[in-house]
């Protein structure tokens, strides 16, 4: 038996390093209810699950997701949009602003799986949701920019008001994010879309072309620039040009 793990009647608990309790995942989970619940969304029972998905008492995994979430990220989408659909539209902290251990909402995980349907049913049942931060100050916009959504992305940017300016808790952009991600489409649509964003640097000064160079594939310093690496470079060179003359 794994000496890590502790068995306490329904519950499973990890032993885990108490040096550091503050960010420490959660650790104990009700085995019980977690097979219940998913074997409900396996069969989309959805009488069963829509008032368990507006609660948010038992854990229902380590990462202490809403069942809504749990229900997303198991690709239900139709599930997902009925239960969606019969959620009160409240703002926070209703039902559908539940969040994981991580911070991230129902919109998060959709933006993160890429399901666009769900998305586009969270945001017209509450359009605020999209503003909705987790703990690492992420949007679902960084999300689908980080997973490389391109439909996604530019779905939500039509749908609701946003900044493109926002930034994550260490400074990335959603160009930062997109290069993180490896898609380099993406990537330079947003750079020709928000022009300001390609010489905009993240906590650790590092600007979208600077990243570019750490992504395997994304760079290729010894052939010919690509489009995304054409239009940063181009605007760069621009910049330090300027800063020279003046």
């Amino acid at each position: 038996m794994d000496p890590t793990l502790r068995h306490s009647g329904s519950q499973t608990a990890l032993a885990t390093d108490n040096s550091d309790d503050e960010n420490r995942r959660p650790s104990v989970f009700n085995v019980n209810h977690f097979c219940t619940v998913t074997s409900l969304i396996q069969q989309e029972k959805y009488e069963d699950l829509l008032p368990l998905a507006m609660k948010k008492d038992l854990p229902l995994n380590l990462m202490e997701d809403p069942v809504l979430n749990v229900v997303i990220e198991y690709k239900k989408t139709n599930l997902a949009k009925r239960l969606i659909q019969n959620m009160p539209a409240e703002k926070k902290p209703g039902p559908l602003w539940y969040a994981n251990y991580h911070g991230d909402t129902a919109l998060h995980v959709a933006a993160t799986v890429g399901d666009l349907d769900v998305a586009k049913a969270l945001l017209r049942k509450n359009s605020e949701l999209v503003s909705a931060r987790n703990w690492k100050n992420e949007t679902p916009l960084h999300k689908a920019a980080l997973y490389g959504h391109e439909t996604m992305f530019w779905d939500l940017v039509k749908m609701v008001t946003h900044d493109p300016s926002e930034r994550r808790e260490d400074g990335a952009t959603v160009l930062h994010c997109a290069i993180m991600g490896s898609a380099p489409a993406l990537a330079l649509k947003i750079a020709e879309t928000y022009p300001p964003l390609i010489t905009s640097r993240n906590d650790d000064a590092v600007t979208p072309m600077q990243l570019t160079v750490t992504i395997p594939g994304l760079f290729r310093s010894l052939t010919n620039l690509g489009p995304l690496e054409s239009v940063i470079y181009k605007r760069e060179c621009k910049r330090i040009d300027t800063s020279v003359v003046m």
